[in-house]
């Protein structure tokens, strides 16, 4: 992703981006490619996510669109943090499930005396 792309999904300024960038990641790490005749740098998903979170910590953007957009790495986990959440729930629902049965086949002949003595004339 190029800073330009970067300062659009998160609704800021190319500075933003290179001063936030500037501050987070090793300047040789960052990838630099000419686009269009001139120099751009080139971040990674997780040099993106970085970057996001540096801005969000130095401005108060709540209501900017930077808090609602999500890199690939921020989507991933909230993802899978779901998926943990419904794997419990799932466990829980199947704990339930075999105490019910435990006490369907417990109460299984009371039922059947039941039955018989409804059913029953005399």
């Amino acid at each position: 992703m190029t800073t330009r792309e970067l300062a659009e999904t998160l609704n800021v300024s190319t500075d933003t981006i290179t001063r936030a960038a500037n501050r987070v990641l090793d300047p040789s790490a960052v990838v630099r490619r000419v686009i269009n005749g001139g120099e751009s740098r080139v971040f990674s998903e997780k040099q993106a996510t970085l970057i996001k979170q540096e801005i969000q910590r130095h401005h108060n953007l709540a209501s900017r669109q930077i808090d609602s957009a999500m890199t690939d790495i921020e989507e991933n986990a909230v993802i899978l943090h779901a998926y943990q959440i419904l794997e419990r729930r799932v466990q829980t629902y199947k704990q339930r499930a075999e105490v019910a049965e435990c006490k369907l086949i417990e109460q299984q002949p009371k039922v059947e005396f039941f039955d018989a003595v409804a059913e029953s004339k005399d």
